[in-house]
């Protein structure tokens, strides 16, 4: 009676690691970085760019 709850659960982890095994990570097309509450645009030594949203 215990087995079915457990047989279950392995079969739903082996489905789903057989699925997402294939697919490739996920690569954003835009690099967006965003200063909540300033205004204009920083840049900072490592030249990232950071755009405020007021």
């Amino acid at each position: 009676m215990t087995l079915i709850p457990f047989s279950v659960f392995l079969i739903f982890h082996v489905f789903t690691f057989g699925i997402t095994e294939g697919q490739s990570p996920y690569n954003p097309q835009d690099n967006i970085a965003l200063d909540c509450g300033s205004k204009g645009r920083k840049t900072l030594q490592s030249n990232r760019t950071w755009d405020g949203d007021v």
